[in-house]
């Protein structure tokens, strides 16, 4: 296997791809989900998704990371991305299976940098039933323009929640406050020294204020559900 550790699984791309899709599961004590795909210049396994994920798991949320088409053909490349219409395929793939493993559960779609544009995108094509949608340093400001992209507003009122580093060169401060201005079901979070690439260890201390983001955003999630 060209992966450091074997899926658990493989969902299929889309209807135009005959690639499948490997998928990881992480489990942890809880009802709830958490479909977690990668950025352009990652992989499900990249030490950034394993942070995201040692975070997510200490809150209680099982995790399935998935790998984007361009990812599961490539697994070692740089670099990459999918057509919009086959990464968001992507997406509710990801939701789908989650789905079968949450059972009642919920589900929460999330994503990192380019996931997160890709998971947007979904939902704001497809009504897809999840709790919520996570995105993690969302790239507001794509790399190479100086214009910001379009906000994908998801159908329904589904509720958000940004996570963004202070110091991210793809979402500055002050654009995803004004850009989420008028949308009262978004929640933003800004974390203190992050980076686009989170790449800072330190920024993962399950003490610190990214799990604080996390815990507040995903616990209310869980209100009402049976015990």
């Amino acid at each position: 296997s060209p992966w450091a550790r074997a899926p658990d699984g493989a969902i299929a791309a889309g209807e135009d791809s005959p690639v499948t899709l490997p998928y990881w599961c992480d489990r942890a004590s809880g009802p709830g989900w958490v479909a977690l795909g990668h950025g352009a210049g990652a992989g499900p396994l990249h030490p950034v998704l394993e942070g995201f994920t040692e975070v997510l798991n200490t809150l209680g949320w099982n995790v399935l990371r998935y790998a984007f088409a361009f990812r599961a053909a490539r697994p070692e490349a740089r670099i990459g991305r999918d057509a919009p219409a086959l990464g968001q395929a992507a997406v509710a793939a990801a939701f789908a299976a989650a789905k079968g493993l949450a059972g009642v559960g919920p589900v929460v779609l999330a994503g990192h940098s380019y996931g997160a544009r890709r998971t947007l995108e979904c939902l704001a094509q497809r009504p897809l039933p999840a709790a919520g949608a996570l995105l993690l340093a969302y790239p507001l400001v794509p790399p190479k323009r100086r214009t910001l992209a379009p906000l994908p507003r998801p159908k329904g009122r589904l509720q958000c929640g940004f996570v963004s580093g202070e110091r991210d060169s793809h979402a500055p401060p002050g654009t995803l406050e004004a850009a989420l201005a008028d949308r009262p079901e978004a929640q933003l979070w800004r974390i203190p020294r992050a980076d686009h690439g989170w790449s800072r260890a330190r920024l993962f201390e399950l003490g610190g204020p990214l799990r604080q983001a996390l815990e507040g955003f995903l616990t209310p999630l869980l209100e009402g559900l049976d015990p």
